[in-house]
């Protein structure tokens, strides 16, 4: 299935695995803002920190999927 928008793909998550759905939907959720941010906020400057935190999340959000696959 193909979904239209951010909601649907992590509504279908969380109803497809419960809780470790709505985890991985929370992680969809965050990267999506993050991600918004990032586009069409010109003046962000990211320091080494900022960066490393952005590698955790992303390797929290692959655990997350990793569990319920």
């Amino acid at each position: 299935r193909v979904y239209k928008n951010h909601r649907q793909l992590r509504d279908q998550w969380a109803a497809r695995w419960g809780q470790a759905g709505q985890t991985v939907a929370n992680f969809l959720l965050l990267a999506h803002e993050l991600r918004k941010k990032v586009d069409y906020d010109l003046h962000l400057v990211f320091t080494p920190e900022d960066k490393n935190e952005a590698f955790q999340f992303v390797a929290q959000a692959l655990l997350a999927v990793r569990r319920v696959r």
